[in-house]
């Protein structure tokens, strides 16, 4: 991602990588380069996903919830969190492709 929107100042960084009992937590930020230190995981980490992928009033036109991409703008940096089951099916190269594209669409609809 970083040749298509990285820039001599700002670069695409891997953040944290955390695990809580149920789900990985991956976290992208776009933002000054090697400064990404925020981390989503709080205590009751579980409950709190538990509850963005329950929310059936906001995700009332959703067939399948098992992934999470949340985006959010953090401390100067854009983030990007992939919430999934621990399950390695969802952490497979294939799914992580589609993530990628799936991501894209996102930021091209964003008009990024």
């Amino acid at each position: 991602m970083n040749e298509i929107y990285g820039t001599t100042e700002s670069e695409w960084q891997i953040g944290t990588i955390q695990q809580t009992p149920n789900f990985l937590i991956y976290q992208i930020g776009f933002g000054k380069k090697e400064g990404l230190k925020y981390q989503f995981v709080r205590e009751n980490s579980d409950n709190i996903i538990q509850k963005l992928i329950d929310n059936d009033l906001e995700n009332s036109g959703v067939r399948f919830k098992r992934i999470v991409r949340y985006y959010n703008h953090i401390d100067g940096y854009d983030c990007i969190f992939f919430i999934k089951p621990r399950a390695k099916r969802y952490w497979l190269n294939s799914i992580a492709l589609r993530d990628a594209d799936d991501t894209f669409m996102d930021l091209k609809a964003a008009g990024y």
